[in-house]
Order: C-alpha cells, then sequence, then structure tokens
C-alpha cells in the first residue's frame, strides 16, 4: 500500500463502534459532529475508493445527528455554530449530494454572516452559554465574532462562491506578509489554507492576494517539521497553482513522516479562547493540554491531522502528475 492508501485504512480503523472520530477533549466531551465532518469532507475530495466511502458512511451518519434544519455542533450535545456546519455542507457538495438538512444547513450559515462580511461561529451566544453553564456577566464578543477561517470555510462553497461580501473580508484580513489567522486554531497555516482554496475558486481569484500566501507558505515549507503546518503549507501552493520546485521535495517530506500505523503524528492544535477574548493572538495565559477555555488541545487521535495530510498529498500528486 502506499502512504494514502496506510492513511485511509487508519482512519477506518480509528471510528469508533457508533461510526463517529472523536477528537479534541474538552470539558463538554470530545467532538464527534465537528470532527467528523472535517474528516469527512477531507475524504470527500480524494479519488479512492475506500476514501469515499467513509466519507458517504459519515455523511449519512450526521444527516441522521440532528432534526431538520438545526444545523451541527462541536457533538451532537452542543447547539449548533457555523463551523461545523459549513463542513457537513462542504461534504455533502463534495459527494453531490442534496437534502433537505444541507438545505438547512445553508440557511443557518447565512444567518452567521455579519454586516462586515465575516462569519461568526455563534451568532446568538444564549444556547451555548446555557448549554456550559457560563455565568450571564461574561461576555460573548469572541465567540459571536469575526472568525477568518470560518468565513473562507463558508466562502469555499458552492452555495456561497462569488459572495462579494465574503471576498471582501477576506481580502481585508490578509496580513500583508501573506498568511490569514484564525480564532480556534495556533497554526496560521490552515486558516490560509482555507482563505486560499476560497479565493482560488472564486470566477476572478485576486492574484496579489494569492502570490503573497505562496510567498509565506514557502517560507514555512522551508522551516516547518510539523505535518500539519507542512500540508496545509502544501495546500496553498496547490490551491494557488503555484509551480514550485519546492513541492515535490515537501510532498516526500510529508509522506516520510507518516507513522507506522498510518497515521501522521497529532500536530494540530485546537485552542479554546475565553468567550470574551476577540483577538487570540494577543492573549498569552494559554495552558497546553487544558479542557477549558484557555486550552490548547493537542491532536491526539491523529485521525484530524492525518485527513489534513491525505487530502493535501492527493492533491498534490494529482497537481505535480498534471504539470509534468
Amino acid at each position: 500500500m502506499n502512504s494514502i492508501e496506510r492513511g485511509l485504512h487508519f482512519l477506518a480503523g480509528a471510528q469508533n463502534e457508533a461510526g463517529w472520530w472523536l477528537g479534541f477533549d474538552t470539558l463538554a466531551g470530545p467532538s464527534n459532529e465537528w470532527v467528523s465532518a472535517y474528516i469527512g469532507s477531507m475524504l470527500a475530495a480524494i479519488p479512492h475508493q475506500l476514501a469515499q466511502e467513509l466519507a458517504h458512511r459519515i455523511l449519512d451518519r450526521l444527516l441522521s445527528s440532528r432534526p431538520a434544519d438545526d444545523g451541527w455542533g462541536f457533538h451532537a450535545e452542543v447547539p449548533p455554530d457555523a463551523d461545523t456546519t459549513s463542513w457537513v455542507c462542504r461534504l455533502a457538495e463534495r459527494l453531490q449530494v442534496t437534502h433537505p438538512q444541507v438545505e438547512g444547513g445553508y440557511t443557518l450559515l447565512k444567518q452567521h454572516i455579519r454586516t462586515s462580511g465575516a462569519v461568526s461561529t455563534y451568532i446568538d451566544p444564549e444556547p451555548v452559554r446555557a448549554f456550559l453553564k457560563i455565568k450571564p456577566s461574561v461576555p460573548f464578543a469572541g465567540w459571536c465574532g469575526e472568525h477568518t477561517s470560518v468565513t473562507a470555510s463558508v466562502a469555499g462553497l458552492d452555495a456561497f462562491r462569488g459572495s462579494p461580501v465574503l471576498i471582501q473580508y477576506l481580502l481585508s484580513a490578509q496580513d500583508e506578509i501573506g498568511y490569514w489567522t484564525a480564532y480556534w486554531w495556533k497554526d496560521r497555516t490552515y486558516a490560509t489554507m482555507l482563505a486560499v482554496e476560497a479565493l482560488a475558486s472564486q470566477p476572478h481569484p485576486p492574484p496579489n492576494a494569492l502570490q503573497r500566501a505562496v510567498s509565506w507558505a514557502n517560507s514555512q515549507i522551508a522551516t516547518t517539521s510539523n505535518p500539519f503546518s507542512l500540508a496545509c503549507a502544501i495546500g496553498i501552493l496547490v490551491h494557488a497553482s503555484s509551480k514550485t520546485e519546492d513541492l515535490l521535495s515537501a510532498t516526500h517530506r510529508l509522506e516520510a513522516m507518516q507513522l507506522h500505523n498510518g497515521a501522521w503524528p497529532g500536530t494540530a492544535y485546537l485552542r479554546i479562547p475565553p468567550p470574551f477574548v476577540t483577538d487570540p493572538e494577543a492573549f498569552e495565559q494559554w495552558v497546553l493540554g487544558g479542557r477549558a477555555s484557555r486550552g490548547i488541545l493537542p491532536d491526539k487521535s491523529r485521525t484530524f491531522t492525518t485527513a489534513t495530510v491525505l487530502r493535501s498529498l492527493a492533491l498534490s500528486t494529482t497537481y505535480l502528475s498534471s504539470s509534468c
């Protein structure tokens, strides 16, 4: 088996008895819906029979996990959010599946678009406040704020392609060096990959923004030993159609990081800012391994990282073959 097939077999064996992938065990419990939707959407983009079977299976599971028009959330008991819902919709789009619940998901996403063009993970703080038993005096300006990676995820959907407000927000949120930051993620390559994918898929991709992102991604490829970061950086180059000499060597480096069980080391780090924190980049009181707000959680199950790597390897392999 090649690297992709070994990784797929690892993911096939990592689901629990109920058919979920679990990850990032917070005080509210581990994620099942969000992690599974993300992994499924990565697999749905890989032209391999097992990847497609796993993607269809998890979509069926997600479509049966909630009432119609409810959207999806971190796990099945948590109120729905725009981030998770966008990944379920992306999974359905990649599999070319139409369903009333997916249409309901689009409606929820529209409700989470702010006047600035940014998408908030939560638009109403009260349901998640009640679920987490957080005092009424605690502001939710952060969790209900402008979230670049969520905006990019929504902008990349077929249903929102060409939306001028989403695109203008993404362009305004790019750092002059070329990257984007994420509210829920420590790694800038993740948000940048999503933003580049969204912008490159538009009817008129913005060349300057994409070129700045490519230049920044090349600098990350040259220095990182983190497989999640490297996979995202490779994704940036491929989505931007950048024919760089480093892409092939970076792909080989990423393949060489694979473990004996088919996974890659779990180097995706989810961060949980306190609900009132609007700029997590300026926040300093993080607790590595913490399961509550202020926590930074590693991908202990290795599934989130592995799914990201597999998709980037598939993209790179196809792109390099077509450009030879």
